[in-house]
């Protein structure tokens, strides 16, 4: 797959052109994934987080099944998806413990 370079035009605000630069670099980031996981769908699953988080805390109040299906893809899929996100820093993973129950608790998504 070639890389994709872009330099995105100056936007009226600075915030904006912040914005920009700062979406295109996580696009580079996501080009440069392998094993089929630097496509248009890894794309998708990133920007329904990002469109999804808390603004203050970042997090994304989600779980990986109901994630898997507003995306339109297994929940295997999504589990490889964010892994490789993670991997690239893209987003944060964590476990949460819940209450009474055993297993190792849920998964948490943090856009840092």
């Amino acid at each position: 797959m070639p890389t994709l370079t872009i330099n995105p035009r100056r936007l009226p605000g600075a915030t904006r052109t912040i914005e920009v630069v700062e979406f295109w670099k996580v696009v580079e980031k996501v080009d440069a994934l392998g094993g089929g996981l630097g496509g248009m769908t890894t794309l998708r699953v990133w920007a329904f987080l990002m469109l999804n988080r808390d603004p203050i805390t970042g997090i994304v109040d989600i779980e990986r099944s109901d994630l898997a299906q507003l995306v339109g893809i297994t929940p295997a899929r999504t589990s490889r998806i964010l892994t490789a996100l993670a991997k690239a820093r893209l987003i944060r993973r964590s476990r949460e413990r819940i209450p009474n129950s055993r297993g190792p608790g849920r998964v948490v998504v943090t856009i840092p």
